[in-house]
């Protein structure tokens, strides 16, 4: 087994859970890393950060496979960013990053190790391929950061819990 620990300065560590033996220490992300997931299968970890962006790992390698970029005005996203470099009011329907556009603070896999679901403070829940970070649910509705997501056994449906009380 594996234990993963995300850091206040953006690093991830991979510990080997039998022997204590620091797997992986790499910078994963710009800003802390606010929520780190292990996959069923335990072969693949994401990282959600609040730089808007989620990160796949796969454990056995370290390797990074997969970066999905939120609003940041950097890249190809062409928003207006506001106070503290948040993207304003409305993102731009125009833009073609489809990520989030606030920090992340929930990640979490399916059961069957193919999704990942994402929860931040833009109030928003997204469900993407995992392996191909590509978005296949836009999920608005809470009026405030949205704090957990946890998919069901199932792997059908979706809860998220957010700071307004919801």
């Amino acid at each position: 087994g594996v234990l993963a620990i995300g850091t206040h300065d953006g690093m991830l560590q991979l510990i080997d859970a039998e022997t204590g033996a620091l797997r992986m220490d790499v910078q994963a992300h710009q800003q802390s890393v606010q929520c780190v997931a292990l996959s069923p299968a335990g072969d693949l970890l994401a990282t959600a950060s609040f730089d808007r962006s989620w990160k796949l790992w796969d454990v056995s390698t370290g390797a990074e496979l997969r970066w999905v970029r939120g609003h940041d005005r950097e890249g190809t996203c062409i928003c207006e960013m506001g106070l503290f470099g948040r993207c304003c009011r409305s993102v731009r329907e125009c833009c073609p990053v489809v990520g989030h556009s606030r920090s992340l603070s929930s990640i979490t896999f399916s059961p069957s190790g193919t999704k990942v679901a994402t929860g931040g403070a833009d109030a928003c829940v997204m469900v993407w391929d995992a392996r191909a970070g590509t978005r296949e649910q836009f999920m608005p509705g809470h009026a405030g950061s949205v704090v957990s997501v946890s998919f069901a056994a199932d792997g059908e449906r979706l809860a998220s819990a957010g700071l307004e009380g919801s």
